[in-house]
């Protein structure tokens, strides 16, 4: 008689884990960045218990779990969790077809507006002030930033909030700049000082610029170009954001500039 599957609760060590993960051998490509992201949330104590187990087929081939697992290793913590034996290999084909929930789920369920921009802005102010600027205006940044790190970075940070707000205004009088581009400058900049900041986005948006070689100017030219540029590297954000902190950088110095440009090759510029 065909045996059925069965769950229990397994206490899961990292060598449990790691043993476990040895009949990893019909999956598919484990995704590293995810998994480092699950082990920090286990180290930090933001793992939750969903329900969401391990399955191993009647043959004892991990079928699914395989992220869960590395995390487990990777962080050192020991997490109980389901595991089920003698699933249907062909039951696989069907695993994890659901949409996770993302950073933006996230956001929507705690009752937060505009939540893509404000999901954009919190990921790369986090990516800023841990691992850099450039960092910030990159794909993913260094890593992946879960929804319990943005949640904790929104609660010591409320004002990225305040920050979607101007993004969006500034947004709509120049699109040529992204808008987490614009809120996370206008949050960073703001602390090294608010009335500066205010100034020169303002002026920005309004178009205010005393000559040819006013900073502001070059800014809108050079933004502008590289919206419209063919060239990828040019168009991405990390570029436009370093045009504005270049701009920036000459407008509080009170230096007149025609052209701002940054070479991709080069060392990111820094607010000051």
């Amino acid at each position: 008689m065909e045996s059925r599957p069965y769950v229990e609760n397994v206490t899961i060590t990292p060598q449990v884990a790691q043993m476990m993960l040895e009949h990893n051998t019909h999956n598919r490509n484990l995704t590293e960045s995810r998994a480092q992201a699950y082990a920090r949330d286990m180290a930090s104590g933001n793992w939750r218990y969903t329900g969401e187990g391990i399955k191993f087929g009647p043959d004892g081939t991990l079928l699914d779990g395989q992220t869960r697992l590395r995390a487990i290793v990777l962080s050192g913590v020991t997490i109980t969790m389901p595991v089920w034996r003698g699933i249907d290999p062909d039951a696989q084909l069907v695993m994890d077809s659901g949409r996770p929930r993302s950073n933006s789920d996230a956001l929507s369920l705690r009752g937060e507006k505009d939540v893509v921009t404000l999901r954009a802005i919190i990921c790369a102010d986090f990516q800023w002030c841990h691992y850099g600027a450039q960092s910030a205006f990159t794909s993913n940044g260094k890593r992946r930033v879960t929804p319990s790190e943005m949640l904790d970075w929104l609660a010591i940070r409320p004002d990225l909030r305040e920050a979607v707000r101007h993004a969006r205004a500034l947004y709509e009088e120049d699109p040529s700049i992204p808008r987490s581009v614009y809120g996370v400058l206008w949050y960073e900049l703001g602390l090294i000082s608010p009335e500066d900041r205010d100034k020169f986005f303002s002026d920005f948006a309004a178009g205010i610029g005393r000559s040819a070689s006013d900073p502001l100017v070059a800014l809108r030219k050079a933004a502008a170009a590289a919206a419209a540029s063919s060239n990828t590297r040019v168009r991405s954000a990390q570029y436009r954001a370093a045009l504005v902190i270049r701009a920036w950088n000459a407008f509080r110095d009170g230096v007149e500039i025609k052209h701002i440009a940054w070479r991709t090759d080069a060392k990111f510029p820094l607010p000051r």
